[in-house]
């Protein structure tokens, strides 16, 4: 019963959370880490093994990053570092192409983490539902992983880290 209320909890938090808001630009309420839309080959450059997509939802710019891999993971990943102390949170538009996918926040220092999951074949904006906390100086990693035992795919935009006030 317990892991049913779990679920319809999870459910209800992430449906008025794709609700909030239709628009695009990022709403984080604090200093901005990291924001990246994806819209230029030269933007995927850092991550690693994606590639560029013209792809983008309406109102999101020029393109996507399409993350696509097989077993090992994570498939694409970025590394910076904290700023100052304090909770920390990222937010993305990312759709579904094959298969499953995912974005990970990692506190390198304490192994934490937050996530989300991408399930939909359409463009969603995506928020955990946790924040992560991190001291000044902490090595924080962004994983971008889709597939498993065989290569899934996944398009990602809009991706903003930022501390919360």
């Amino acid at each position: 019963m317990k892991s049913i209320l779990s679920y319809l909890f999870l459910f209800c938090s992430l449906a008025i959370l794709s609700s909030c808001d239709n628009g695009l630009s990022p709403e984080l309420s604090g200093e901005l880490v990291y924001s990246n839309g994806f819209n230029t080959k030269s933007d995927i450059t850092p991550w690693g093994s994606i590639t560029f997509s013209e792809i983008a939802p309406e109102g999101g710019g020029t393109g996507s990053a399409f993350v696509s891999g097989g077993c090992v993971y994570p498939h694409s990943e970025f590394k910076l570092v904290a700023s100052r102390s304090g909770l920390i949170q990222f937010k993305a538009w990312a759709k579904l192409e094959q298969l499953n996918g995912s974005i990970e926040l990692t506190n390198l220092r304490t192994g934490k983490k937050i996530s989300v999951l991408i399930t939909e074949n359409s463009w969603k904006k995506l928020v955990p539902e946790d924040a992560l906390f991190v001291r000044m100086g902490d090595e924080l990693e962004i994983n971008m992983s889709s597939g498993g035992f065989v290569a899934g795919g996944m398009l990602v935009t809009q991706l903003d880290v930022a501390f919360l006030n």
